[in-house]
Parts: structure tokens; C-alpha cells; sequence
């Protein structure tokens, strides 16, 4: 009865069917909608699709393998996307041998999306062996995982013969790398052959020190604060306000009409506080209705050693 629904042309029987195979146990019932499958046209492959990935069984995978190397591009796509909610290491191969079809997008997203280590392991791989434009696409999927066991393979590909790939190893490791990376970022910032690496270098060495760096409490000293149409709009200079707020134990001000009237009257409004606390200066900005916690953090003396 299932089967006979989506082979009709009632599409009420169709959605139907598909609701209830979404909630049907069995693997009769995978197999029996993977069989069909292929002999679907194409809007109904789309919905069949949807639910063989609501079901998650790997018993799907042959058939939205074959969907998602030749078919309609819409369907195409649908069974590309369905390939991460079975979560089987099994797809990868498959959505790696995508990556240079038209459908490459799709099949990137579906790599990031697809959990467990093997995907990282092959991106790895093709980091290592692949030409230019490959190995790019492997940093920029190792990024998008956080896959900070790439972090070694990105150390090395920071070293590479082609500039973007140098740039990109770089700017992935600004986003992964620990702590114990930060010498060899200051090693390839004192390397780095050209103006994009210089960038990239510095960059990285400053987003790890913001992420590894260590709380610091103590007196809190507002140097200056500013609230209304930033950075160049009319704005009221609020320093003596919130230095009083501070001063009656405020942590975290909020940036409101309520707490510095309205400067800018139907304008979206931010604030700018710069501040020390023990000495450490930080400047902090937020949009009106959000809030701005005042502490600071501290280089970690080995990142200063290096």
C-alpha cells in the first residue's frame, strides 16, 4: 500500500506515505523505497529522499548513492544532502569524488556536515597530495569542521610552494591552532614571504592570544565611553556614567536609552567603552540592547617568551 501511494498521482497520498515511511520501523521499509527510487520522478525522488535521511539507515546508502552521481540536478542535490543525517563513514568517498561536479557546493556542505573522523582523515589526504585547488578546498572544509587534528598537516601546508594555500593554512591555524602552535606562528610570521602572509600571520597570532588568553581581575578604570550613532554619527560621551555604574559594582552595562537617554532618537544605536582593569587595557563595543561585561585577559607568558 505504501509503495502503490507513491507511485499515484495523488499528491495527498503521496505526502501521506511519506509521513508514514518517516515513521515506520523496519528495513524492509528502507529497501523498499530505496528499490523505487530511481523509477521516480524527479520531485518525488526530492521527497523520497527527505525520507530515507529522516529514517537514517544505512540500508538507503546504494541507492542515494546512485541518485546523487546521475539524475536531476535538484534530486541530485536532495540525496547529496540526505548522505549526513545517515551519518555513515561510508559516503565519504562519494561525496569526495563530487567535489568536481557541478554540484560541488553540496557535496562541501555535505563533507562538513558528515560526523566522525573519517572525513578529516581524507581531507588530510588530499591536503597532502592534491594539486593547488584542491588542497585549498581541504583547508577550507578542515576550517569549516574545526578539525583541529589538521592542525600538524596545516602547520606544514603553511610551508607550501603556492602563495593562497600558504595564506590559507594560515589563517585556518588562527582559528584552530592551540596554545603549544603559538612558537611555530611566530616562526611563520618571521618567514612569511609576502604582504598576504604577513597579514595572515599576525592575524592568527592575534585571534590565539584572545583565545588563550587568561582572566585578569582588579580595579576597573573607564577611560572612556562613548553611546549613540558609531563610529562617525551624533553620539553623547557617557565616560562620568558609567564610571559611576562601575563604581556601585556594575560588572556589565547595558547599552540603553534607559541608562544614557537617546542621543540619536529613531537610530540604532552602539557603544564604545575602552577601559582598564589592573592596568590592561581593552575597548569593547556592543549594539543597543546588548550588554558589555568589563574584564580583560592576559597574554600567557609563553606566547611572550616566544
Amino acid at each position: 500500500l505504501l509503495i502503490e501511494a507513491i507511485r499515484g498521482r495523488d499528491y495527498v497520498l503521496v505526502g501521506a506515505a511519506a509521513r508514514t515511511a518517516m515513521e515506520m520501523p523496519g528495513p524492509e521499509i528502507t529497501r523498499a523505497i530505496a528499490d523505487e527510487l530511481a523509477k521516480l520522478p524527479a520531485d518525488k525522488q526530492i521527497l523520497m529522499t527527505l525520507t530515507l535521511g529522516v529514517r537514517r539507515d544505512p540500508a538507503a546508502l546504494p541507492a542515494l548513492f546512485a541518485l546523487a552521481r546521475k539524475g536531476e540536478v535538484a534530486a541530485r542535490i536532495a540525496a547529496i544532502r540526505a548522505l549526513p543525517e545517515i551519518g555513515d563513514g561510508a559516503a565519504v568517498p562519494v561525496l569526495l569524488s563530487l567535489l568536481a561536479d557541478p554540484e560541488a557546493k553540496a557535496a562541501q556542505t555535505a563533507l562538513s556536515a558528515v560526523a566522525g573522523p573519517t572525513v578529516d582523515t581524507h581531507l588530510i589526504k588530499m591536503l597532502a597530495e592534491g594539486d593547488a585547488k584542491t588542497r585549498l578546498l581541504a583547508i577550507d572544509m578542515l576550517t569549516q569542521r574545526r578539525a583541529v587534528a589538521a592542525v600538524p598537516a596545516l602547520v606544514k601546508a603553511a610551508a607550501d610552494a603556492d602563495e593562497a594555500v600558504r595564506v590559507a593554512a594560515i589563517k585556518a591555524l588562527g582559528e584552530m591552532a592551540a596554545g603549544d602552535q603559538f612558537a611555530a606562528l611566530v616562526g611563520l610570521l618571521v618567514k612569511a614571504k609576502t604582504p598576504a602572509e604577513i597579514r595572515a600571520a599576525e592575524s592568527a597570532l592575534s585571534a590565539l592570544c584572545t583565545r588563550e588568553a587568561q582572566p585578569a581581575s582588579g580595579k576597573i578604570v573607564i577611560r572612556k565611553a562613548l553611546y549613540g550613532d558609531l563610529p562617525n554619527g551624533k553620539k553623547a560621551d557617557v565616560t562620568k556614567k558609567v564610571a559611576a555604574m562601575v563604581k556601585r559594582g556594575a560588572l556589565s552595562i547595558d547599552a540603553s536609552n534607559a541608562n544614557f537617554g537617546d542621543p540619536v532618537h529613531g537610530i540604532a544605536k552602539s557603544m564604545t567603552i575602552e577601559f582598564t582593569v589592573n592596568g590592561v587595557t581593552q575597548t569593547k563595543s556592543c549594539r543597543e540592547s546588548d550588554s558589555i561585561t568589563l574584564d580583560a585577559g592576559v597574554t600567557p607568558p609563553a606566547f611572550i617568551d616566544a
